[in-house]
């Protein structure tokens, strides 16, 4: 019984370090003031800032010409071949009309992996 307790109090403990890594860095998330969205290659979101949350709006919809942008732009970076080459910067339009400026760049984590960096300039509401 002592082996098993003392395994689970070890794995009780990497599991508080890893909520206290994951509080740091959700600390200083909230600290970035620019409108900020990282994309995957296949342009789901893997983050979003705060400031972002505020210029996409209640829904948080990332605008679809913005997500085909990051698409293209990924299956570039993977080796693949895009129609054409994707903006990485201009106006990607919400559904309803209202424009949303953004700057796309490509950006890798520690380990190597490839993701997209979505700076963004909202219009004010309608």
């Amino acid at each position: 019984m002592l082996p098993v307790l003392a395994a689970v109090v070890r794995r009780s403990a990497r599991v508080a370090a890893a909520d206290d890594r994951r509080a740091a860095v959700e600390s200083i998330a909230g600290a970035v003031k620019q409108a900020l969205i990282a994309l995957d290659r296949a342009g789901g979101v893997l983050w979003m800032s705060h400031a972002a949350e505020v210029a996409l709006g209640p829904d948080r919809v990332v605008p679809p010409a913005l997500v085909d942008a990051a698409r293209s732009l990924g299956a570039i970076t993977a080796g693949g071949r895009a129609a054409r080459l994707p903006a990485l910067a201009g106006a990607f339009p919400f559904p309803d009309g209202r424009p949303l400026r953004a700057e796309l760049s490509l950006s890798r984590t520690p380990s190597g992996d490839t993701f997209i960096l979505a700076e963004l300039e909202a219009a004010p509401p309608l």
